[in-house]
């Protein structure tokens, strides 16, 4: 009966884990970068201890498209480390500053330690979707993205990879 209940608390425990790492985020390095978008919004850029942190949105029917992009431009490898499941963060606000989307919201994300390496020269590639029926009703959209890493090369990282944007939903 002892063993029945090891294995059943072995199986929740596993699912409960899976579960919280769930998201519909992407990741990858990548070659280059190139932040280009087929549509008419541009990329907005911060550079910080080269690495340049670079948001691209496009709007296709009633998608807002985001793409993050961290490009190492030193001339060794780059290792970042995130505290958690959670890599980035977005919030997009209608004129108001009324917040429409928020990311994190209502998500789990895995308390584990994540390590990434961006080779010299390689992009980091972070995407996501956001969906409304409400996209083309607003004159304009503002778009705050994040990248979350606690240390760069094992140094701690006081300052923050954050964009803000304002994009046409026209």
């Amino acid at each position: 009966m002892n063993l029945f209940k090891i294995v059943l608390l072995i199986v929740m425990g596993t699912v409960f884990f899976v579960a919280c790492g769930t998201s519909e985020e992407t990741s990858r390095t990548g070659e280059g970068g190139d932040p280009s978008n087929e549509g008419e919004e541009s990329a907005a850029e911060v550079i910080i201890e080269d690495l340049i942190f670079t948001l691209g949105t496009e709007i296709i029917g009633n998608e807002l498209h985001i793409e993050m992009l961290l490009k190492n431009e030193s001339d060794s490898d780059k290792e970042l480390e995130f505290s958690s499941g959670q890599q980035y963060d977005i919030f997009i606000k209608d004129p108001e500053g009324n917040k429409l989307y928020h990311y994190a919201e209502e998500m789990m994300f895995t308390q584990a330690l994540i390590y990434e390496t961006i080779g010299s020269g390689e992009t980091l590639i972070f995407e996501e979707v956001w969906e409304s029926e409400e996209i083309h009703d607003l004159d304009y959209l503002e778009v705050e993205a994040q990248l979350l890493p606690s240390t760069i090369d094992g140094n701690i990282f006081d300052n923050e990879f954050q964009i803000v944007k304002t994009i046409s939903s026209e």
